[in-house]
């Protein structure tokens, strides 16, 4: 039991660093995604409402 336990915290530990920069960059894309989206609705709303403002003059 404590060999097994021993191996699983040695497998982790040389694992550490690609799991890590792997979780980071998915993190990131998903956080830059994010911020895409909100910048493109940003955008549209915006240009949505000059649409508007040209219609009604």
């Amino acid at each position: 039991m404590i060999d097994f336990a021993n191996n699983n915290y040695q497998s982790n530990q040389r694992n550490t660093k690609g799991q890590t920069k792997r979780v980071f960059l998915i993190t990131l894309i998903f956080i830059l995604g994010g911020l895409s989206l909100v910048i493109a609705d940003h955008a549209g709303h915006d240009l949505q409402a000059e649409r508007v403002a040209t219609n009604l003059r």
